[in-house]
């Protein structure tokens, strides 16, 4: 009778911590900004997903959505601090859902999950900083300048924009684009970076992951830590500068054919093959002597291959 005792006891024990841990609270807010312009955007956010489009119109209009699942005095704290905050301060319509002291000690094991839409019209700059949650932005930007920061989640760019600034902790940078972004900034720790639709300059640095690029017409600083480049050119300027540089994977870039090179390629292992005039200095090194206008070359791979090809 004692042992049955016992088990009923630690059996309501169990019931009651797991109903505790069940309680789940949520948020929901909306708002409307008056669009104007040269007003930026921004999205200060700790764990939300953010989806961004762009439509015609004179507002930008802005819904959140937070819940939290935990104890039932935890989770009310946190949705406490969540609650959103809608600022317009002349030159920023800031849209705020975040930790106050920026971190989740006193949080414990709770679940946070959160998104957020904006719908806003072109030509008015956008920058998110979420402490970890995907963010994705759709149509067409006009001359905006779209800079996402995330510490933990990928970043989607599907239409077009003037220009696109991302930084991940971890997860990748996607840019679909209808018209040739002006610049093009990617940085991963962990992360593959791939842009279709082409750049006039292009920065994509990623500590682990691949660097695809096409549609490029002007200088391209790449660097892989681990992971292969491959980007292709539609058309050069005299005097453009390339540099792909991996730790381990192999180069792949492509030119308009008749394109004029001056630089050198390097491998610490692996093949290199040239569609281009160059004079080969041993198995892993080749330069290009171009003249004053040359499209300026440096590749240099730790491991891995590197071809140059004529488009």
């Amino acid at each position: 009778m004692q042992s049955i005792r016992h088990a009923a006891v630690c059996a309501t024990m169990i019931l009651s911590a797991a109903t505790v841990a069940a309680y789940t609270g949520k948020i929901e807010r909306s708002h409307t900004f008056a669009a104007r312009d040269g007003a930026t955007v921004v999205v200060d956010a700790t764990s939300h997903r953010v989806d961004v489009t762009s439509r015609p119109g004179d507002t930008v209009e802005v819904s959140v959505w937070v819940e939290v699942s935990g104890s039932e005095s935890k989770v009310k704290n946190a949705l406490n601090e969540l609650t959103p905050v809608f600022e317009d301060s002349g030159s920023e319509l800031v849209v705020r859902s975040v930790r106050k002291d920026g971190g989740w000690t006193g949080w414990g094991s709770l679940r946070v999950a959160g998104r957020i839409e904006i719908a806003m019209p072109a030509d008015m700059d956008l920058r998110v900083d979420v402490g970890s949650g995907e963010v994705t932005m759709r149509g067409d930007f006009g001359q905006a300048e779209l800079a996402v920061d995330t510490g933990s989640g990928s970043v989607h760019l599907r239409g077009a924009a003037r220009a696109l600034t991302a930084d991940t902790g971890s997860g990748s940078v996607e840019a679909d684009v209808t018209r040739a972004l002006e610049r093009f900034v990617a940085d991963t720790g962990s992360g593959g970076v791939q842009l279709e639709g082409g750049a006039d300059h292009v920065t994509a640095d990623t500590g682990s992951g691949g660097i695809r690029l096409s549609g490029l017409t002007g200088d391209a600083l790449l660097d892989a830590g681990s992971g292969s480049i491959t980007a292709s050119w539609t058309g050069v300027r005299p005097g453009m500068r390339v540099v792909a540089d991996t730790g381990s994977g192999g180069v792949d870039l492509e030119f308009p054919t008749g394109t004029e090179l001056a630089g050198e390629v390097t491998t610490g292992s692996g093949r290199i093959r040239s569609d281009f005039p160059a004079t080969r200095i041993d198995d892993d090194e080749i330069r290009f002597v171009g003249g004053p206008n040359a499209v300026s070359v440096r590749v240099d791979t730790g491991s891995g291959g590197a071809e140059l090809r004529a488009r």
